[in-house]
């Protein structure tokens, strides 16, 4: 297992990478469906795992009232984010690998784009226990990550693009962190960015809510009296 140190030093490297290939179709499918979700220009957000900050400037644009929080373990992936913020007033760049994570604020979306898979499994309870502290009711959490097919294909045909950390995600244990941490899960999809088949998934998570079940009149009841005496009732 990799060390905070070597993951770290890892993301401080690829920020070359980053810087070079900039914003690409992920990205703006992304916001395209943050909006979609009801992503308000007043709404506070928090991306985990921002980078130097390619679509925190896309978020950032939808919020032009609101407040936006990015967080990466990588130093120098913040400080990159921090030099194309200098000019904003309602933006935060916070070096955190979420463990110990705290803000006075509570967030409307939290978003994880494609940062869980590089987060050993064992500590995603703790992040999502985390997730809860600064959520509040109306909280909606996005979660966009490669497919397990995806990642398994690429250790086959191209490891050269595997990050530090790449992990096949079991969904099932994830899903199960979130229900126990007083979430319920409102969408899980598959779909297609760059490949032909499924190489994504994205899940929406929401604060449980209790089901008002009104009680309904009986089906008679709620028959067109026209109708019931056309077929004999």
């Amino acid at each position: 297992m990799k060390s905070r140190e070597e993951v770290k030093q890892f993301y401080d490297k690829y920020t070359t990478d980053q810087i070079k290939n900039e914003k690409n179709l992920r990205h703006y499918t992304i916001v395209s469906f943050l909006k979609n979700l009801g992503l308000k220009k007043t709404h506070n957000v928090l991306e985990i795992g921002c980078g130097i900050g390619a679509l925190s400037e896309l978020i950032f644009k939808q919020i032009p009232k609101g407040f936006f929080v990015g967080a990466d373990i990588s130093p120098k992936s913040i400080d990159i984010a921090q030099k194309r913020f200098n000019k904003h007033k309602n933006v935060e760049f916070i070096i955190s690998d979420m463990t110990s994570f705290s803000h006075t604020k509570k967030f409307d979306f939290i978003v994880l784009p494609d940062v869980l898979e590089h987060i050993p499994e064992d500590q995603h309870q703790n992040i999502i226990e985390t997730i809860g502290r600064i959520s509040t009711k109306e909280t909606v959490v996005f979660i966009n990550i490669p497919s397990p097919e995806h990642n398994a294909y690429l250790e086959i045909h191209e490891p050269e693009k595997l990050q530090v950390i790449d992990l096949q995600l079991s969904m099932g244990r994830l899903i199960s962190h979130f229900e126990d941490n007083d979430f319920q899960l409102d969408l899980y999809e598959k779909y297609s960015i760059f490949r032909s088949k499924n190489d994504y998934i994205r899940l929406v998570f929401s604060r449980k809510k209790e089901v008002n079940f009104k009680k309904m009149r009986p089906l008679w009841k709620r028959i067109p009296e026209k109708l019931i005496k056309r077929i004999g009732l």
